[in-house]
């Protein structure tokens, strides 16, 4: 497993902009992909779980610009589907879950002992769901999430991997787990050089 390392800054993303007196941009995407639009690369980077902790959050919070997809959410909507990809079970690591998906959202910045650590909530999160080795990953969901928003993975253990696709790209892991309804965290570890292989599909209301 690749190692962590701590900090870097963290790119701002500016979401769509909404029309005045209107519910919805005229011509505005009315999907959007969180995450990178393709997790099953032909090459990927490391495998990632829990690093000190039995539970953890862990999250894109940057993204290469050639892997398509968003890092925040361009608009307010639901999260209908998300996908995740998973290794090979072994050694110790069973790899076969549980994992939720969950709505995070930056509660304040540069708080931490870095310049650029920023503090993160669970707003919300989806049923933990058992998953397959070797494979990825489809779950249907339904999750609310507001513009400005970004998605994490959350796991009850650290017997359970998920690839990445490889440098470049920025993770960050809280631990333990980020609890939806709790006060914020700064991030635990980073990675500054990968990317996790999971993404949502977003959709307008």
């Amino acid at each position: 497993m690749a190692s962590a390392r701590h900090g870097r800054t963290v790119r701002r993303v500016l979401g769509v902009a909404a029309a005045f007196g209107c519910s919805s941009v005229p011509g505005a995407a009315s999907a959007a992909t969180l995450g990178p639009e393709d997790v099953a690369p032909p090459t990927s980077g490391g495998t990632y779980t829990c690093l000190s902790a039995l539970t953890c959050t862990m999250a894109n919070v940057q993204l290469p610009a050639t892997v398509g997809g968003k890092e925040t959410a361009p608009f307010t909507g639901k999260i209908t589907k998300w996908r995740v990809n998973i290794p090979i079970a072994h050694d110790s690591y069973t790899n076969d879950g549980p994992l939720a998906l969950q709505v995070l959202k930056r509660t304040a910045e540069n708080v931490g002992d870095d310049e650029y650590d920023d503090e993160y909530a669970a707003v919300r999160e989806s049923k933990y769901k058992d998953v397959t080795p070797d494979s990825v990953n489809s779950f249907n969901t339904n999750l609310r999430i507001r513009k400005g928003q970004l998605i994490g993975l959350a796991q009850t253990d650290n017997e359970t991997e998920v690839l990445g696709g490889g440098d470049p790209g920025f993770i960050q892991w809280f631990e333990p787990v980020l609890v939806p309804g709790e006060t914020g965290a700064v991030a635990t570890n980073t990675e500054e050089s990968d990317y996790l292989l999971f993404n949502a599909k977003l959709v307008r209301d």
